[in-house]
């Protein structure tokens, strides 16, 4: 008796009609049953967790708010515009959504090579050859935009040709043809770079080495404010455009003209690039330790320049504005900067600037050749620029410096928002090349909500926008040498601590006196008096002569009870004695 098989038992033996399809059902039903398990391993398997960190993590905590809440767009946060690049449709959309309504005209070097009278209006700009050259953006163009837009402007007026007559022309038309009135006139640009000073435009030439001294400047302003109130008795004068040599010039340069012209005028400027000369190829950490450098830095460069005016001239109530920074004045072999780490130099500054005792921070520049400003000269945009417009939509209108706490230096911190009750948003700074930071910020998000992170990390050409859930929140870390503004956390709020910032000259002009004479120091302060339009003054004792000759120290006046320092009189010229080639008064 032949034995039958398990196999031929189940599926039937050969030549059975049903065999085939039997065997067919059973790998079928087999491979389910194989198949199953494999799906169900894998389903289980955990998502891999993110890469561990290469840099060392520091602890940090944030605490109180540091100072109260600064208002970023009524005249704080603000961008040096200039007439050699045409404002198109283009170019105002990128300028309108950074927020920014605080300009500086004509910006930069160019306050001392920009006749905006002339060529009908359209406005020239001067080579150093000499050559006229037309102006993209007139100065129409400007007030055009900038009265449509509620803004404040500084508006440079040339002085390296020591001419205060055509200072006083250009307030005229300025004022009464165009109905225009700026915040500030501002007397020149950097005059310690210089080299065509009392020559006019069409003679100068490259070789020209005709510098001004710091007692002769003072004395350029002394006629230049004569001249400016002469037609404008009311807007707020800034002594001195920046210096053109950083920190260590600041007294030589502000003490001759605080002690001849202080009572005359509102304010005085400097600029501020900490990084100097240096590039990328110093290396990245050295760069970034400029920004807390005891010279370079932006609170140093402040601190000084404050004492500097308040021992210059003590009964003087004067403002100071940055109306030039940025990173550094040699960025051009410095590509890798142009990114995020370009971003996060430049927002470390701002949030450094929140707590200090100034009137306004104005970006150089909105369009140019200059690395890293907002616009290059084809129209492209640049990561600061990016960061501007990021500030506008994601930090909001108010912003307070945060300490920090953390066994070393690097990390800086701000909040903000759109009132002082809804500060939900938090902007971390790492300056810090080689270490990160983690901070617990589970405590301000509810556990339903998805906050939104926009970052730029190192050298990153753009930034990333990612949500963060509750849980990457309670140990958020903060790559080296990079930003991140995180939107969507509970509000905290604002300090009610007053912070020593200085008050800037508001823009109406309705009341029967100046109104900014009461908070940043009256413009005709002591005996002066205004006479036919000039400002009246006791004479000095010796007038001009009291000049120190170049190389001496300037005298500080510390005795609170010494004279009031006095504006020279005469009427609005230049330099005692001094005729110009075309035989006008400079």
């Amino acid at each position: 008796m032949s034995r039958v098989s398990f196999f031929d038992s189940i599926f039937g033996p050969p030549g059975h009609p049903h065999r085939g399809r039997w065997i067919v059902l059973a790998a079928v039903l087999t491979g389910l049953v194989i198949v199953v398990p494999i799906l169900f391993v894998v389903s289980t398997v955990p998502s891999p967790s993110p890469p561990t960190p290469t840099f060392p993590i520091v602890p940090a905590s944030l605490g109180e708010t540091n100072g109260s809440a600064v208002p970023l767009y009524s005249g704080f946060l603000g961008v040096n515009l200039r007439p050699d690049f045409a404002l198109t449709a283009s170019a105002l959309a990128e300028l309108n959504s950074t927020g920014v309504r605080l300009v500086r005209w004509p910006g930069g070097a160019l306050g001392d090579r920009y006749d905006p009278i002339a060529n009908g209006g359209q406005g020239v700009i001067y080579t150093d050859s000499g050559q006229p050259l037309p102006a993209a953006t007139s100065l129409g163009e400007f007030v055009a935009w900038c009265q449509s837009t509620s803004c404040r402007s500084v508006i440079t007026l040339p002085a390296e040709i020591d001419n205060a007559s055509l200072a006083a022309a250009i307030v005229s038309y300025t004022e009464t043809t165009l109905g225009f009135h700026p915040t500030y006139w501002e007397i020149g640009n950097e005059p310690a770079l210089w080299s065509h000073f009392g020559i006019p435009w069409p003679d100068w030439q490259p070789s020209q080495n005709s510098t001004v001294t710091p007692q002769e400047y003072a004395t350029v302003v002394a006629s230049y404010v004569r001249a400016i109130r002469a037609v404008d008795p009311v807007t707020g004068i800034i002594g001195i455009g920046g210096i053109g040599t950083g920190a260590s010039d600041v007294s030589t340069w502000f003490d001759p003209t605080l002690e001849l012209d202080g009572p005359n005028l509102s304010a005085m400027a400097i600029h501020v690039y900490p990084a100097g000369n240096a590039t990328y190829l110093s290396g990245i950490s050295a760069w970034f330790s400029t920004l807390r450098g005891t010279m370079s830095g932006l609170p140093a460069r402040v601190e000084n320049a404050q004492s500097v005016m308040q021992q210059a001239c003590p009964s003087c109530r004067l403002t100071l504005l940055v109306d030039e920074f940025q990173t550094g004045t040699d960025l051009t072999s410095a590509t890798a900067l142009s990114g995020g780490y370009l971003a996060t130099y430049v927002a470390a500054e701002i949030v450094q600037a929140l707590s200090l005792p100034i009137v306004s921070l104005d970006y150089f520049d909105f369009q140019g050749v200059t690395p890293g400003a907002w616009l290059g000269p084809t129209g492209a945009g640049s990561a600061s620029l990016a960061l501007y417009q990021a500030l506008e939509s994601r930090l909001g209108a108010l912003a307070v410096q945060l300490r920090v706490n953390a066994s070393i230096p690097g990390l800086l911190a701000a909040q903000g928002g759109n009132s002082t009750a809804n500060l939900g948003s938090l902007l971390l700074v790492n300056t810090n090349s080689s270490v990160g930071f983690a901070l617990n910020l589970s405590d301000r998000l509810s556990i339903y909500r998805t906050v939104t992170a926009w970052q730029f990390n190192g050298s990153s050409p753009s930034p990333g926008t990612t949500s963060v859930s509750p849980a990457e929140l309670v140990n958020w870390t903060i790559p080296p040498a990079s930003m991140v503004l995180l939107t969507g956390l509970n509000p905290l709020p604002a300090s009610s601590e007053g912070n020593s910032r200085a008050t800037p000259v508001p823009l109406s002009r309705t009341s029967a006196e100046p109104s900014h004479l009461g908070t940043i120091g009256r413009s005709f302060e002591g005996s002066a008096a205004v006479r036919n339009g000039y400002i009246a003054l006791a004479p000095r004792e010796s007038g001009v002569e009291r000049a120190r000759p170049p190389g001496v120290s300037p005298r500080r006046t510390t005795n609170p009870g010494a004279p009031t320092p006095k504006c020279i009189l005469g009427p609005p010229t230049g330099r005692a004695g001094r005729t110009l080639r075309n035989g006008t008064s400079a």
